[in-house]
Protein backbone atom coordinates (compact mmCIF):
# COMPACT_ATOMS: atom_id res chain seq x y z
CA UNK A 1 0.00 0.00 0.00
CA UNK A 2 1.70 3.48 -1.02
CA UNK A 3 2.15 6.30 1.14
CA UNK A 4 -1.06 7.80 -0.24
CA UNK A 5 -3.33 5.29 0.04
CA UNK A 6 -2.63 4.46 3.75
CA UNK A 7 -2.82 7.97 4.79
CA UNK A 8 -6.36 7.88 2.47
CA UNK A 9 -7.36 5.17 4.58
CA UNK A 10 -6.38 6.51 7.81
CA UNK A 11 -8.64 9.58 7.46
CA UNK A 12 -11.49 7.61 6.23
CA UNK A 13 -11.41 5.53 9.62
CA UNK A 14 -11.40 8.86 11.40
CA UNK A 15 -14.09 10.44 9.50
CA UNK A 16 -16.18 7.61 10.02
CA UNK A 17 -15.81 6.91 13.73
CA UNK A 18 -16.67 10.64 14.17
CA UNK A 19 -19.44 9.76 11.96
CA UNK A 20 -20.51 7.03 14.14
CA UNK A 21 -20.06 8.68 17.35
CA UNK A 22 -21.48 12.05 17.16
CA UNK A 23 -23.39 12.46 13.62
CA UNK A 24 -22.24 15.28 11.27
CA UNK A 25 -22.27 17.32 14.09
CA UNK A 26 -19.00 19.49 13.95
CA UNK A 27 -18.63 18.28 10.56
CA UNK A 28 -18.18 20.52 7.83
CA UNK A 29 -19.47 20.51 4.18
CA UNK A 30 -15.45 19.23 2.97
CA UNK A 31 -15.92 16.62 5.69
CA UNK A 32 -19.00 15.04 4.62
CA UNK A 33 -18.33 15.01 1.27
CA UNK A 34 -14.88 12.94 1.89
CA UNK A 35 -16.76 10.41 4.14
CA UNK A 36 -19.13 9.86 1.71
CA UNK A 37 -16.35 9.46 -1.19
CA UNK A 38 -14.76 7.26 1.43
CA UNK A 39 -17.91 4.72 1.51
CA UNK A 40 -18.07 4.92 -2.16
CA UNK A 41 -14.20 3.76 -2.81
CA UNK A 42 -14.82 6.28 -6.06
CA UNK A 43 -11.54 8.67 -5.30
CA UNK A 44 -7.93 7.64 -4.58
CA UNK A 45 -7.47 11.12 -2.65
CA UNK A 46 -10.10 12.10 -0.34
CA UNK A 47 -8.79 15.44 0.94
CA UNK A 48 -7.58 16.76 -2.31
CA UNK A 49 -10.18 15.94 -4.53
CA UNK A 50 -12.39 18.13 -2.01
CA UNK A 51 -10.05 20.71 -1.66
CA UNK A 52 -9.66 20.61 -5.41
CA UNK A 53 -13.46 21.25 -5.19
CA UNK A 54 -13.64 24.19 -3.21
CA UNK A 55 -11.10 25.69 -5.24
CA UNK A 56 -12.82 25.90 -8.28
CA UNK A 57 -16.83 26.08 -7.16
CA UNK A 58 -15.82 28.63 -4.44
CA UNK A 59 -17.83 26.12 -1.76
CA UNK A 60 -18.09 22.52 -1.96
CA UNK A 61 -22.26 22.24 -1.69
CA UNK A 62 -22.21 23.31 -5.57
CA UNK A 63 -20.48 19.93 -6.37
CA UNK A 64 -23.81 18.27 -5.94
CA UNK A 65 -25.17 20.53 -9.16
CA UNK A 66 -22.67 21.10 -11.46
CA UNK A 67 -22.20 19.69 -14.91
CA UNK A 68 -20.63 16.31 -15.27
CA UNK A 69 -18.28 18.14 -17.55
CA UNK A 70 -16.88 20.66 -15.41
CA UNK A 71 -16.58 17.79 -12.41
CA UNK A 72 -14.77 15.35 -14.52
CA UNK A 73 -12.06 18.03 -15.18
CA UNK A 74 -10.98 18.58 -11.42
CA UNK A 75 -8.07 17.27 -9.97
CA UNK A 76 -8.55 13.95 -7.89
CA UNK A 77 -12.12 13.32 -9.34
CA UNK A 78 -13.51 10.30 -10.99
CA UNK A 79 -16.10 9.60 -13.42
CA UNK A 80 -17.51 7.10 -10.42
CA UNK A 81 -17.35 9.71 -8.16
CA UNK A 82 -18.86 12.99 -10.70
CA UNK A 83 -21.31 10.24 -11.01
CA UNK A 84 -22.34 9.93 -7.67
CA UNK A 85 -22.13 13.88 -6.55
CA UNK A 86 -24.96 14.60 -9.47
CA UNK A 87 -27.40 11.77 -8.17
CA UNK A 88 -27.12 12.93 -4.66
CA UNK A 89 -27.84 16.25 -5.79
CA UNK A 90 -30.57 14.95 -7.86
CA UNK A 91 -32.37 13.09 -5.18
CA UNK A 92 -31.97 15.93 -2.32
CA UNK A 93 -33.72 18.48 -5.19
CA UNK A 94 -36.40 15.13 -5.59
CA UNK A 95 -36.97 15.33 -2.24
CA UNK A 96 -37.85 19.05 -1.38
CA UNK A 97 -41.19 20.59 -1.63
CA UNK A 98 -40.11 23.97 -2.68
CA UNK A 99 -40.86 25.15 -5.54
CA UNK A 100 -38.09 25.01 -8.26
CA UNK A 101 -37.66 29.55 -8.49
CA UNK A 102 -37.81 29.53 -4.14
CA UNK A 103 -35.37 26.88 -4.19
CA UNK A 104 -32.89 28.72 -6.54
CA UNK A 105 -33.17 31.50 -4.47
CA UNK A 106 -32.31 29.53 -1.34
CA UNK A 107 -29.47 28.07 -2.72
CA UNK A 108 -27.87 31.40 -4.37
CA UNK A 109 -28.57 32.51 -0.69
CA UNK A 110 -26.77 29.58 1.05
CA UNK A 111 -24.08 29.61 -1.40
CA UNK A 112 -23.17 33.24 -0.34
CA UNK A 113 -23.13 32.63 3.63
CA UNK A 114 -21.41 29.53 2.95
CA UNK A 115 -17.85 32.01 1.21
CA UNK A 116 -18.89 34.68 3.55
CA UNK A 117 -20.48 33.89 6.58
CA UNK A 118 -17.21 34.79 8.74
CA UNK A 119 -15.94 37.49 6.88
CA UNK A 120 -14.52 40.37 9.64
CA UNK A 121 -14.50 42.97 6.82
CA UNK A 122 -16.83 44.24 3.83
CA UNK A 123 -16.47 42.28 1.01
CA UNK A 124 -18.18 42.41 -3.06
CA UNK A 125 -18.81 38.69 -4.37
CA UNK A 126 -20.11 37.55 -7.69
CA UNK A 127 -21.78 34.55 -9.40
CA UNK A 128 -21.90 33.89 -12.77
CA UNK A 129 -24.70 31.85 -13.70
CA UNK A 130 -25.74 29.73 -16.94
CA UNK A 131 -28.97 30.75 -18.85
CA UNK A 132 -30.78 28.04 -16.79
CA UNK A 133 -29.96 30.36 -13.68
CA UNK A 134 -27.10 27.79 -12.35
CA UNK A 135 -24.10 28.84 -11.00
CA UNK A 136 -20.71 28.16 -13.40
CA UNK A 137 -17.92 30.16 -11.41
CA UNK A 138 -18.13 32.16 -7.76
CA UNK A 139 -15.42 35.18 -7.20
CA UNK A 140 -14.54 37.82 -4.40
CA UNK A 141 -14.41 41.01 -6.57
CA UNK A 142 -13.69 43.32 -3.59
CA UNK A 143 -12.29 43.39 -0.24
CA UNK A 144 -13.54 46.51 1.95
CA UNK A 145 -13.05 48.11 5.32
CA UNK A 146 -14.71 47.77 8.30
CA UNK A 147 -18.34 49.55 7.15
CA UNK A 148 -17.76 49.64 3.41
CA UNK A 149 -16.08 48.38 0.19
CA UNK A 150 -15.69 49.82 -3.57
CA UNK A 151 -17.82 48.82 -6.28
CA UNK A 152 -15.91 47.70 -9.00
CA UNK A 153 -17.93 47.28 -12.35
CA UNK A 154 -15.38 46.82 -14.43
CA UNK A 155 -14.08 43.98 -12.45
CA UNK A 156 -17.31 42.20 -12.83
CA UNK A 157 -17.46 42.60 -16.32
CA UNK A 158 -13.83 41.11 -16.86
CA UNK A 159 -15.41 37.94 -14.36
CA UNK A 160 -18.22 37.74 -16.75
CA UNK A 161 -16.05 37.69 -19.85
CA UNK A 162 -14.06 35.33 -18.54
CA UNK A 163 -17.15 32.78 -18.12
CA UNK A 164 -18.77 33.74 -20.84
CA UNK A 165 -21.73 34.45 -18.94
CA UNK A 166 -24.57 37.25 -19.75
CA UNK A 167 -26.08 36.92 -16.01
CA UNK A 168 -24.44 37.64 -13.02
CA UNK A 169 -25.84 37.71 -8.92
CA UNK A 170 -23.77 39.42 -6.59
CA UNK A 171 -23.49 39.29 -2.95
CA UNK A 172 -22.44 41.85 -0.04
CA UNK A 173 -21.25 41.05 3.71
CA UNK A 174 -22.31 43.04 6.40
CA UNK A 175 -19.80 41.89 9.12
CA UNK A 176 -21.34 42.08 12.61
CA UNK A 177 -24.76 42.18 11.68
CA UNK A 178 -27.60 40.08 12.55
CA UNK A 179 -30.46 40.89 9.97
CA UNK A 180 -29.60 41.17 6.62
CA UNK A 181 -30.88 44.31 5.40
CA UNK A 182 -29.75 46.52 2.53
CA UNK A 183 -28.88 49.74 3.83
CA UNK A 184 -29.79 52.88 0.95
CA UNK A 185 -25.95 52.51 -0.02
CA UNK A 186 -26.81 48.65 -0.91
CA UNK A 187 -29.70 49.82 -3.18
CA UNK A 188 -28.17 52.33 -5.13
CA UNK A 189 -25.21 50.41 -5.46
CA UNK A 190 -26.87 48.08 -7.01
CA UNK A 191 -28.62 49.96 -9.26
CA UNK A 192 -25.75 51.77 -10.56
CA UNK A 193 -24.05 48.35 -11.16
CA UNK A 194 -27.24 47.00 -12.72
CA UNK A 195 -27.92 49.52 -15.11
CA UNK A 196 -24.32 49.76 -16.03
CA UNK A 197 -24.14 46.06 -16.89
CA UNK A 198 -27.21 46.66 -19.10
CA UNK A 199 -25.59 49.10 -21.38
CA UNK A 200 -22.86 45.78 -22.48
CA UNK A 201 -25.79 43.48 -22.09
CA UNK A 202 -25.20 41.71 -18.89
CA UNK A 203 -28.14 40.89 -16.64
CA UNK A 204 -27.91 41.44 -13.00
CA UNK A 205 -30.21 39.32 -11.30
CA UNK A 206 -29.45 40.83 -8.09
CA UNK A 207 -27.79 40.86 -5.03
CA UNK A 208 -27.42 38.87 -2.39
CA UNK A 209 -26.87 40.70 1.61
CA UNK A 210 -25.08 38.03 3.96
CA UNK A 211 -25.54 38.75 7.57
CA UNK A 212 -23.59 36.15 9.58
CA UNK A 213 -25.50 33.02 8.92
CA UNK A 214 -28.37 34.73 7.71
CA UNK A 215 -28.56 36.01 3.87
CA UNK A 216 -31.21 37.98 1.59
CA UNK A 217 -31.53 38.05 -1.88
CA UNK A 218 -33.17 41.08 -3.16
CA UNK A 219 -33.72 41.20 -6.97
CA UNK A 220 -33.01 43.96 -9.24
CA UNK A 221 -35.56 46.00 -10.85
CA UNK A 222 -34.59 47.85 -13.95
CA UNK A 223 -35.14 51.58 -13.55
CA UNK A 224 -33.68 54.73 -14.55
CA UNK A 225 -30.48 55.70 -12.24
CA UNK A 226 -31.30 58.40 -9.62
CA UNK A 227 -29.00 60.53 -8.43
CA UNK A 228 -28.30 60.18 -4.32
Amino acid sequence: MTDTAAANKEYAKELRARYQKSGDAGMSDKELLCLMLSYANVTPVLRETADAIEKHFGTVRYAYHAKYSELVRIEGMTRHAAVLLLIIGKLVSMSSRTPSVGKRVTEYEEMFVGVMRYSLEEELWAAALSNAGVVIALERIAKGEDAQVSVNVSKLVKFAAYCKTHKLIIAHSHPGAIEPIASKADKYAMAYIGATLDEIGIELIGQVIVAGKNAKLIRYERQKLKQK
